[in-house]
C-alpha cells in the first residue's frame, strides 16, 4: 500500500515509544508464557510420578488383601490355638495338683480295708476335699471307722468330717450298698507335689 497522505498530528517519537512498549510486552509475554508452559510440564510430570507411586501402593494393597484373605484360614487356627494356650494358663493357676493328694487317699484306703471303694473324690485349690467311700458289706463299714481314727489317716487331714451315711439295696437280691461321704482339708503334701 501506498501512503498518499501523511499523518501530521502523529509525533515520530511517540510512535517509536510505543513501539518499544509492545516491543517489551512482546518479550515479557514470550517469557510468561515459557514459564507457564515450563510450569505446565513440571505439573504434568509430578503429576505422572505421583500417579505412578499411587498405583504401586494400590497394587500392593490389593496383594496384601489377597494374602490375608488366602492367610483367613490360618490367623483363625493361630487364633484358635492362642485361647487354648491362655485357658491352659488358666487352668494351671487354678489347678488343685490333685493327683497326690488322691493316691495319698487311695493307699489310705488301701491301707486301712480293701473293700473300701472310692467313688467319687473332688478337691479343690486350697486343698478342701470331698470324697465318697462306698461299701458291700456293714463289717467293712465299722473296720473304716478303726482307720479313720488312726493317726495314720488323721495326720493326713486337717480336718475330716462324716457328712453323709447312705444305704442303697436292691430288694430282689438283698445286696446293699453303703456309702459315707466325707469333707475336710488335706495337710499339705510339700515334697510329693511336682509342677
Amino acid at each position: 500500500m501506498k501512503k498518499t497522505k501523511i499523518n501530521l498530528l502523529t509525533n515520530r517519537e511517540d510512535y517509536q515509544k510505543i513501539n518499544l512498549y509492545f516491543k517489551y510486552f512482546r518479550t515479557a509475554l514470550l517469557f510468561f508464557s515459557l514459564a507457564c508452559f515450563a510450569a505446565v510440564i513440571l505439573f504434568y510430570f509430578s503429576n505422572a510420578s505421583e500417579t505412578n507411586k499411587y498405583n504401586v501402593l494400590v497394587r500392593e494393597k490389593t496383594h496384601f488383601t489377597k494374602l490375608v484373605n488366602q492367610n483367613k484360614v490360618q490367623e483363625l487356627k493361630l487364633n484358635f490355638i492362642n485361647r487354648k494356650y491362655s485357658a491352659l494358663q488358666d487352668f494351671s493357676r487354678e489347678d488343685a495338683k490333685f493327683l497326690p493328694y488322691y493316691n495319698k487317699l487311695s493307699s489310705l484306703l488301701i491301707y486301712g480295708t480293701e473293700e473300701a471303694n472310692l467313688r467319687s473324690f473332688d478337691i479343690n485349690k486350697i486343698r478342701e476335699v470331698n470324697f465318697m467311700v462306698s461299701f458291700d458289706d456293714f463289717t467293712d463299714v465299722i473296720n473304716f471307722f478303726g482307720l479313720l481314727e488312726s493317726d495314720k489317716f488323721l495326720s493326713s487331714f486337717d480336718t475330716l468330717i462324716i457328712k453323709g451315711f447312705s444305704i442303697f439295696g436292691d430288694e430282689l437280691t438283698k445286696k446293699k450298698n453303703y456309702d459315707l461321704t466325707f469333707f475336710g482339708k488335706f495337710k499339705e503334701l510339700k515334697n510329693e507335689i511336682t509342677d
